[in-house]
């Protein structure tokens, strides 16, 4: 006997449809696939159609089925992997921000732990959002007795109402220039992904940010800044690889930085090979978008949590991690 179909509990049974589901409409324009999720977008009325012909044509041949009650057509707005799409640009979905405001005031180390988990997950959209979190995790230090003082409680409730208030973060643009802006401090590395428009307006991104070690501490200022490039142009290889972009950084001598002769500026500068970018000088006036996150402010990262109303873990420190590790072995 053989199996017509995969039954319920095989170990491998998403991924092989997530595998065979991409496999068969990778080449279809206007298509993004994500495991059994399918959404067909355009510019205009016509175009999407032409593309959703294609696709149910496509989903005819393989002997694929949709469910008609789980579709939306012809909308202008979706939620789609945890986050909210429209307009060109990315906000937290309505009902994760519901869900983040409905939490009470955390009352112990568990309660804390799960809302900065559930706003972490979001901390990209939240401008300082470091720095308005840092009271709040400083309670998951094992040595800081559990307490919420006005300070704290002030943090948590800016930290909600930041997230109901967020711009969002605008989708790349195939064609638009990338900006990075870096900056370092002693204590930590920040740095803000733009594209520039036709009309010269930068739209963020995406922010990152990275507490430094003790042993990067003691390097001196001009070394840190050239590490927030190296760090921060990694972390955000999926966006910049193959793309010529400008990094703008408040640190003049970032531009000669490159050009002395030390191992560890050589290792960064052979590591930076892959990337067609030019370094430009930003006065510090300009970069207050990036001085947040790095400005004497806690960065200790909760543990990523999966919460229900979310159905997702934070993917932020994993990203940042690759980058971190990929430094270590330079």
């Amino acid at each position: 006997m053989e199996w017509l179909g995969v039954p319920f509990g095989l170990l491998n049974g998403t991924s092989a449809l997530a595998r065979w589901l991409y496999l068969n409409v990778i080449d279809l324009e206007g298509v993004a696939v994500y495991v059994d999720d399918i959404v067909i977008h355009a510019d205009d009325e016509t175009t999407l159609l032409k593309y959703f012909e294609a696709m149910m044509k496509r989903l005819h041949e393989i002997g694929a089925y949709i469910n008609v009650t789980k579709c939306k057509f012809g909308v202008d707005e979706i939620e789609f992997l945890g986050f909210n799409i429209k307009g060109g640009r990315l906000t937290p979905p309505r009902e994760s921000i519901k869900a983040i405001n409905a939490i009470k005031l955390p009352h112990d180390t568990t309660t804390i732990r799960r809302f900065l988990g559930m706003v972490g997950y979001f901390r990209n959209f939240i401008k300082d959002f470091a720095n308005i979190a840092g009271p709040l995790y400083e309670l998951l230090q094992k040595e800081v007795t559990f307490k919420m003082t006005d300070e704290r409680i002030s943090a948590f409730h800016l930290l909600q109402k930041a997230l109901s208030e967020c711009p969002g973060l605008a989708n790349p643009h195939p064609s638009w220039p990338y900006v990075l802006d870096t900056d370092a401090s002693t204590t930590a590395i920040g740095a803000c992904l733009m594209q520039l428009d036709e009309n010269n307006c930068l739209h963020p991104v995406r922010f990152g940010s990275r507490r430094l070690t003790p042993a990067e501490r003691n390097w001196p200022i001009y070394e840190l800044e050239g590490f927030a490039v190296v760090h921060f142009i990694l972390a955000f290889r999926p966006y910049l690889i193959g793309r010529t972009f400008t990094v703008r950084s408040d640190h003049k001598p970032l531009q000669w930085l490159w050009k002395i002769d030390k191992p560890r500026l050589a290792r960064w500068s052979m590591a930076l090979q892959q990337f067609d970018f030019k370094i430009v000088y930003n006065p510090g006036t300009a970069q207050e978008q990036v001085d947040i996150f790095t400005r004497d402010v806690d960065f200790t990262t909760a543990d990523e949590y999966v919460d229900r109303h979310l159905g997702m873990v934070n993917v932020e420190k994993p990203v940042e991690d690759r980058a971190a590790r990929q430094l270590e072995r330079l």
